[in-house]
């Protein structure tokens, strides 16, 4: 006999006995403004001689001319990289905002010795 409770998605139960179980793995945000912590406010100072492009999980969060800086609220946890050329151009500095000094934090993106 079938017992309906084991009928799913996958093939069914013809003979024998099904064993099922749900594992439930993210390493990174996957959906909409997940907050990973409290909040806090970032610095990015650019000492680069060019634009710099800074992106969070993949995602635009901006761009600073060279000697600029840039204030953005954040999370703690959350991972910034920088680029050159583009949001997607070689990394040449990364960051994650950590737990303290609460208030406030300060990432200085430097000039890459092979640029």
């Amino acid at each position: 006999r079938i017992d309906k409770n084991s009928q799913h998605a996958a093939c069914p139960l013809i003979k024998g006995t099904k064993w099922g179980a749900n594992i439930w793995i993210w390493n990174k945000q996957r959906y909409g403004d997940v907050r990973t912590g409290e909040a806090t406010a970032l610095f990015v100072k650019n000492q680069c001689s060019e634009k710099v492009y800074i992106s969070w999980e993949g995602r635009d969060s901006g761009q600073i001319l060279p000697g600029d800086t840039m204030n953005m609220g954040t999370f703690e946890y959350h991972r910034f990289r920088a680029s050159f050329d583009s949001y997607k151009g070689p990394i040449i500095g990364e960051f994650t905002v950590q737990s303290k000094p609460e208030d406030s934090q300060t990432w200085f993106i430097k000039q890459p010795r092979d640029r």
